[in-house]
C-alpha cells in the first residue's frame, strides 16, 4: 500500500461517513515502509464488528481478523449465522 493509496481510501471512508469522524493518515517513509505515528504513540486497536440490520453486535473483534471476518459475513449473508 501507498501512502496516496491510504489518502484514497481515508477520503473514501470520511465520505461514506458524512466527515463525520476525525481522520489520520499516517505518512509512510518510502524506503523503511514505517508508520510514523504509529512508532510515536504506539498501536492503536484495529478492532472490528459486524452488525444485524436492527444494529445487534453479531461479532465483535478486538483485532480484526479478516478472513474470521469474512467468514462470518458469508455465514449471515447464508443465513447460517
Amino acid at each position: 500500500m501507498t501512502y496516496e493509496n491510504r489518502v484514497t481510501h481515508a477520503t473514501d471512508m470520511a465520505g461514506y461517513l458524512n466527515n463525520t469522524q476525525l481522520m489520520l493518515v499516517d505518512d509512510m517513509d518510502p524506503l523503511e515502509r514505517n508508520n510514523p505515528m504509529w512508532c510515536t504513540y504506539g498501536p492503536a486497536p484495529n478492532s472490528g464488528y459486524l452488525l444485524s440490520m436492527t444494529g445487534k453486535v453479531i461479532v465483535s473483534q478486538k483485532w480484526l481478523d479478516v478472513s474470521a471476518m469474512e467468514n462470518a459475513i458469508n455465514e449471515l449473508i447464508a443465513g447460517t449465522r
